[in-house]
């Protein structure tokens, strides 16, 4: 769990009741505390871009600076906008230029009512955890949720095989 959190930031409309919402929340850990500063930079960057972007509903950030772990939630109108976000500006050059600083990352996304929001740090928390032991226990990583953004999975945890095209007879 975070050991700071920003306060839950509504930056656009409600999202619609008849559609809901798409969530993410991300678990980003360091090889070293000492590139903590840098992530904190670039989440500050970050941070300003989305109060601009569109379908965006809310966002936090959560740091626990003693293991070098950020913590991300954001909800989104739709998947669409989440993916755009995900290819521009400051995110994109972000995970670029962090990329070797960071051990595996933990990424859930799921759907949501808009009368749930915002995500509490609990359920953030749970979702995480329920995409890790999916990981773990040799799932395809990209159907769960999790995924290893350098070097593969964590440190003991099986490489999941990968899927084969045409299993033959």
């Amino acid at each position: 769990m975070p050991k700071w959190t920003t306060p839950w930031r509504t930056t656009g409309g409600p999202p619609d009741p008849a559609t809901g919402c798409t969530v993410l929340a991300g678990r980003l850990s360091l090889r070293s505390y000492r590139d903590f500063p840098r992530l904190l930079w670039w989440t500050l960057r970050i941070r300003r871009r989305l109060a601009r972007f569109p379908g965006l509903v809310g966002h936090a950030f959560g740091a626990d600076p003693r293991n070098g772990t950020l913590w991300v939630v954001s909800v989104w109108s739709d998947r669409a906008e989440l993916a755009r976000f995900d290819r521009t500006g400051p995110h994109h050059e972000a995970k670029r230029r962090l990329r070797p600083a960071l051990l595996t990352s933990t990424i859930a996304v799921w759907r949501c009512r808009p009368d749930e929001l915002p995500v509490p740090w609990s359920e953030v928390r749970r979702r995480i955890a329920q995409a890790d032991r999916r990981g773990r226990d040799g799932l395809p990583v990209a159907s769960v949720g999790t995924r290893a953004c350098r070097g593969g999975p964590a440190a003991g945890t099986r490489r999941p095989a990968a899927p084969t095209e045409n299993p033959g007879p």
